[in-house]
């Protein structure tokens, strides 16, 4: 019925425009047809299509849809629907029912002799948001879905993001991530959480960026589909049995002639990474990690020979804090400020391109409240928005404050891996939240997952990075620059976000925080501490290259394997230096000086992979800003022992250990030692 030469329709092509239109004009149906099972193009004589009072009105009586002349692509499509109640015979014993048809292509009625075929984002009863196949199996029509374990009524995929991927071909259906256990397909079903009842307006928003699908209802995020075959097409609007109306059709261009990010440099921060593996004889099994540049065919191997690292002052040097780059010296506190703003310049055009600024606007919605299972605080769920009219990227924040407290609280900010939901579920696997227990410190605690500021690749080999998310807010990403903003320092800029929010929660006293993150988010957090002042403390845990550690040593993980594997991470101008690291003009030293007077702990870990000498040593090296501006350094020549609680103390605090990588309940108990001492408490 359908074959692959079906995508070459002969449909006018949508020239892709900066601002927004309005495909409904409001007055007729200007630039759509109508299409009715039996009846074919424009036969309509029960007025089953109309327009009356500004709104689209679709009676459902007969089987069919209204069709753009244009075709789409790379787009944000919204609408506004409700459905009436009014239901024909065959939908009489189903859910209400009708769906937004998109990349729609071949002949009209060519999907059961009712529609083009195409993909369904579904506007169904408690379950709007599935990502259905309109398509016959085998006609080179798919989509890749990424899918929980359970299934919806025991038969239907779940989308669960990060989880296994599934292709879908045929008249398959990707239920929504949050559809409700109890979901039929009946009069009965019960509505979606974020759901308005028969009658009222819902916001459906759909993003097709490439070949990449995200569904969106009522602000929020739903499902997302991947690899989309065709990728582009016209648009329906389902006529199916029950009566719905529309008061607003608008799309937006998500390319334009201003993409916020050029194919240029999509090709340019594509990398593969192979595999991972660990060093034999070794009591831990150290880790040793080889990447492959797919195009220049070498090995990039972690250094693990302290004779090649060499001994700081003699084989390699590091710069002096308080020396500005022309020679001047630092004198007094003033003069740090000015030397401070250099040094986040370096790193601003050096390594991990420059600071977004604050965005126009920002707003938040309080999506919903509750008690926790043990009662003993408030979950919320925020939803904040950085533009005035709430359209684009948004960041969703869980939010947990003491119930019991007598005054406003001091926060712990953070990003998570695992998601909002696991973390009110206290599903988190190896990687510890220990949300009661910060509550019981009488701390708030609030989290973002950090892929929606921005994401990493899904899938590591050969997956062509794409800046999104908040990315959109800043405009074109000119590939000839050197300095882009790369995804930690974006990640930074969320964490910053999330400050500002906390400033409008009055359980939380915002001007004591914490910023903690681990990994590559424990690099997010000691960015976003060392650029915003407001931050009052921060813990970065396990932060490895271009991290805390002295990346001169070119000691375990280093510039080559990680412009292998996250090239994105970083801005272009530090691969000037993966060849050798010592002709930096600076090191990781001086941007851990950038927090102080400022409370800083690091927490360190025991594997190379990480060089804990290294960090160590940049400890000691940024120890006299502390002194200079607080008269409190690290107090220690010697290297501490793992576990050792010497050095956990404020303004500049130092702590190591051995076993897995992440957050462990060590790390939290020394997180919140430190927070209380810095705070009084």
């Amino acid at each position: 019925m359908i074959v692959c030469a079906a995508f070459l329709s002969a449909a006018v092509v949508w020239s892709a425009e900066a601002a927004p239109r309005e495909l409904f004009n409001g007055k007729d149906l200007s630039g759509w047809y109508t299409f009715l099972k039996g009846r074919g193009k424009n036969s309509d004589p029960k007025g089953v299509f109309s327009v009356k009072d500004g709104v689209i009105r679709i009676t459902g009586e007969e089987w069919g849809s209204l069709i753009t002349d244009e075709e789409f692509a790379d787009y944000r499509l919204t609408v506004e629907y409700r459905f009436t109640g009014k239901k024909f015979p065959s939908k009489e014993k189903a859910a209400l029912d009708s769906g937004i048809l998109f990349h729609s292509v071949g002949e009209d009625g060519g999907f059961a002799k009712i529609w083009m075929a195409s993909h369904e984002y579904n506007l169904i009863q408690g379950a709007s948001g599935d990502v259905w196949g309109v398509h016959p199996k085998n006609s080179g029509m798919s989509f890749t879905g990424e899918v929980a374990e359970e299934r919806q009524g025991g038969k239907h995929f779940i989308w669960k993001e990060g989880g296994r991927r599934e292709v879908f071909s045929g008249n398959l259906r990707l239920a929504r991530g949050d559809i409700a256990p109890e979901w039929t397909d009946t009069p009965e079903a019960p509505l979606a959480w974020n759901e308005k009842p028969v009658g009222q307006w819902n916001t459906a928003v759909l993003e097709c960026r490439g070949d990449v699908a995200s569904c969106y209802f009522n602000g929020r995020l739903v499902n997302r589909v991947f690899d989309l075959k065709p990728a582009r097409g016209r648009i329906q609007l389902q006529s199916e049995g029950c009566g719905i109306e529309f008061r607003r059709v608008t799309i937006e261009s998500l390319l334009g002639d201003r993409p916020w990010v050029s194919l240029e440099e999509k090709l340019n921060t594509r990398r593969r990474h192979y595999a991972i593996d660990s060093q034999p004889g070794t009591p831990e099994g150290d880790a040793v990690r080889f990447y492959r540049d797919p195009y220049k065919k070498d090995w990039a191997q972690a250094n693990y020979d302290e004779s090649k690292a060499g001994v700081l002052g003699k084989d390699y040097t590091i710069e002096d804090p308080f020396t500005f780059a022309d020679g001047r010296k630092v004198k007094n506190k003033a003069d740090w400020q000015a030397r401070r703003a250099e040094i986040l310049k370096i790193f601003e055009e050096e390594v991990y391109g420059v600071m977004p600024p604050k965005p126009d606007a920002m707003l938040f919605d309080l999506v919903s409240e509750k008690l926790t299972e043990d009662r003993f605080a408030v979950e919320r769920r925020y939803r904040q928005y950085f533009r005035a009219d709430k359209t684009g990227p948004v960041i969703d924040w869980i939010v947990f404050v003491p119930k019991y407290a007598k005054k406003p609280c001091p926060v712990i900010l953070h990003l998570n891996y695992k998601g909002n939901d696991n973390i009110a579920r206290g599903f988190t696997n190896h990687y510890l939240l220990p949300v009661g227990d910060m509550i019981a410190h009488g701390y708030a605690f609030m989290s973002a997952q950090y892929t929606q500021i921005t994401a990493d690749p899904r899938d590591m080999a050969g997956f062509t990075h794409v800046y999104d998310g908040v990315y959109e807010l800043w405009g074109y990403r000119d590939p000839k620059r050197t300095n882009l903003t790369g995804t930690l320092m974006a990640w930074a800029w969320g964490l910053s976000r999330g400050l500002d929010l906390a400033t409008d929660i009055p359980e939380i006293d915002a001007t004591r925080n914490v910023v903690v993150g681990s990994s590559r988010l424990g690099k997010a957090a000691f960015l976003a501490a060392a650029y915003d002042e407001r931050f009052t403390a921060c813990v970065p845990n396990q932060t490895g290259a271009i991290g805390v550690q002295l990346m001169k040593r070119d000691y375990g993980e280093n510039l080559k394997t990680q412009e292998l594997a996250f090239p994105h991470w970083y801005c272009s101008a530090v691969w000037k230096y993966r060849d050798d690291t010592r002709k930096m003009p600076f090191d990781m030293h001086l941007l851990a000086a950038c927090i102080a007077p400022r409370a800083l702990l690091l927490e360190c870990y025991h594997k190379k992979w990480f060089d804990p000498v290294g960090e160590w040593l940049a400890a000691k090296a940024a120890s006299p800003v502390w002194e200079f501006l607080t008269g409190k350094g690290l107090g220690a020549d010697e290297w501490p022992e793992p576990y050792s609680e010497a050095l956990v103390k404020p303004p500049f605090g130092y702590v190591r250990r051995t076993e897995c990588h992440g957050l462990s309940p060590y790390d939290w108990k020394w997180a919140l030692d430190f927070a209380d001492q810095v705070f009084g408490k």
